[in-house]
Formats: structure tokens, C-alpha cells, sequence
């Protein structure tokens, strides 16, 4: 009886450190596949946090062509707008306009939400036809800086004229200078009441602002 308890206790011992063996390899393999599954979470959380940044997205992109003779023939600039945030109402907007050599010659940045022609844009798909109206340079009131209104001797400011009021961000003299020049005029909307106007000069390697338009309601 003695032997055969014996047996029988080593028996049990025997199991038993089985089971605690069978149970530590199981936490074990618990533990491992709870840190691969939460590693998992974390790279979909990040890849999410990731995505959700593009999802504003946008750009476009156009060329900008002038003249029908003389050093002006076929003189061009690039003009591309893009966007960058996680939606689009907070997004940031940016237009950057660059020479043919390649340099960039003048940028701007902007919340899409006080830019008129993105503010409505709710997705990168809306915001990149948005995009394409912001670079269209059919917006200038006038065609060249010689049709911008005078700004007479000892006066403040420009005269006003007709029903598109101009804000000159320049001198009299520098001013004045330009509107001799004849020199084309580049424009897009700045905000939601005016419209950036820049002077190019002939050789279309350098821009210039000179004021903005106010728009019409």
C-alpha cells in the first residue's frame, strides 16, 4: 500500500507540474498573440492617423501664357495650387507661381476657408476642380496694368473706378511705374471680398503685387 501511494503521489506531482507546464506555454502563446494583436491595432490606428491627413489632398496645375508679339511672345509662367489637412474646411491652400527656368518667383498660403473659390470644397475631389478654378487667370477686371485707375498727385490713395475698386499695396511712385510699364497682370482670389493682383514683367522672370481688386456681390 506504501509503493502504491508512492506511485501514486509521484503520479499526481507528475501531472500536475504537466498542467502548469501546458498552462505557462499557453499563457505564453496568449501573451504573444495579445502583443501581435495590439501591434496590429497600433499600425492600423497609424496608417488611419495617416490617411486621414491626405484626405484634403489636392493640387492643380496650369500654364499661363501672354503676348502676341515682340519679347512677350509665348512668355509663360507655371501656376499650381494644392491643399494639405485633414479636412477640408481647415485645410491649407497654397499657390506658387514659377518661372520656365524653373524658379519659383512668387507663394502664397491660405485657409481654404477664407479663400472664396475652395471654401465650399468638402472632399479632395470637389477641392481639386476647386483648385483648377483657383489657378484659371481669366479673373483680372482688366488685361494689363496701363488699364488700372490713376492715382493723381497729392491724393491718398487710387482713384476709384468703375465697379471694381483697386487697393494699390505699393508707393505712387512704384505704382505709377508699373501702369507706364504696360505690363500684363496675373490674378487670383486672395480671400473672400478681393483678388490679388501681380505685375509680370516682360521677360516673365519676376512677378510684383501691386494691389487687389475688390469683388463684386
Amino acid at each position: 500500500m506504501e509503493i502504491k501511494n508512492r506511485h501514486s503521489g509521484n503520479s499526481s506531482a507528475t501531472s500536475s507540474l504537466a498542467a502548469c507546464a501546458t498552462a505557462n506555454c499557453a499563457g505564453k502563446r496568449s501573451t504573444k498573440t495579445s502583443r501581435i494583436f495590439a501591434v496590429a491595432i497600433l499600425a492600423t490606428l497609424f496608417c488611419s492617423a495617416s490617411a486621414a491627413a491626405q484626405d484634403c489632398a489636392a493640387t492643380a496645375k496650369a500654364p499661363w501664357t501672354w503676348g502676341a508679339g515682340g519679347s512677350r511672345a509665348n512668355a509663360q509662367l507655371i501656376i499650381t495650387a494644392s491643399t494639405v489637412g485633414d479636412d477640408c474646411h481647415s485645410a491649407k491652400a497654397t499657390i506658387k507661381i514659377h518661372a520656365l527656368d524653373g524658379r519659383m518667383i512668387f507663394a502664397v498660403s491660405r485657409p481654404t476657408a477664407q479663400v472664396t473659390t475652395l471654401a465650399d470644397a468638402t472632399n479632395a475631389i470637389q477641392m481639386t476642380k476647386a483648385l483648377q478654378t483657383w489657378v484659371d487667370t481669366t479673373t483680372c477686371p482688366v488685361g494689363g496694368s496701363d488699364a488700372l485707375p490713376p492715382w493723381k498727385r497729392g491724393k491718398p490713395a487710387v482713384e476709384a473706378s468703375g465697379n471694381t475698386p483697386f487697393i494699390a499695396t505699393l508707393s505712387r511712385e512704384a505704382y505709377l511705374r508699373h501702369r507706364t510699364a504696360a505690363e500684363p497682370l496675373l490674378c487670383f482670389i486672395q480671400g473672400a471680398e478681393s483678388v490679388n493682383a501681380l505685375a509680370v514683367s516682360p521677360d516673365g522672370k519676376f512677378v510684383t503685387r501691386i494691389g487687389s481688386f475688390a469683388l463684386s456681390h
